[in-house]
């Protein structure tokens, strides 16, 4: 394993490892940019005209979105039903420190086709924690991989 390698064989080979390590989620990094697009559309069109209780009722599928938020949430299924299992043991961090664990029953969910339109809006009570934690999950991937690349990049917080 990489662990029984020597420091200067470690040093050398750290991409591989982190890409190996992070396979699982590098598979849906091209999904990133889409769902930033699609919370901020969303948090921007709904920000005080949805409550998260109507944001629960309804269901992802059955809901009109426009073209450009439907391939966002064609990206979140797709990653969702690949990750969840992943996210169980995960929580999601948000601005004040606090990390907020993903919702038992969300991370239950087989696919993501029937979840609550409530997953998609990003806050720290219950399923908000969904789309949060998928896209730090994906972003925490994508910045060991540079890091152990070399590449040095600027930090943003998503957060803010």
């Amino acid at each position: 394993t990489f662990r029984e390698l020597g420091a200067e064989e470690q040093r050398r080979h750290a991409l591989i490892e982190a890409v190996t390590r992070w396979e699982f989620a590098l598979r849906h990094l091209r999904s990133l940019p889409a769902l930033l697009q699609l919370v901020k559309d969303l948090v921007a069109a709904w920000k005080f005209n949805l409550s998260m209780e109507a944001a629960e009722k309804r269901k992802i599928d059955a809901f009109d979105m426009n073209r450009q938020w439907e391939q966002g949430a064609i990206e979140f299924k797709l990653a969702w039903n690949s990750l969840h299992g992943h996210l169980e043991n995960r929580g999601a961090r948000f601005p004040n420190g606090v990390i907020v664990p993903i919702s038992e029953k969300a991370c239950h969910w087989a696919t993501a086709d029937f979840m609550p339109l409530a997953t998609l809006l990003p806050h720290s009570g219950g399923w908000g924690s969904c789309i949060v934690g998928l896209v730090q999950l994906l972003m925490e991937a994508q910045n060991s991989v540079l890091e152990a690349s070399g590449i040095q990049c600027d930090e943003i917080d998503i957060c803010q």
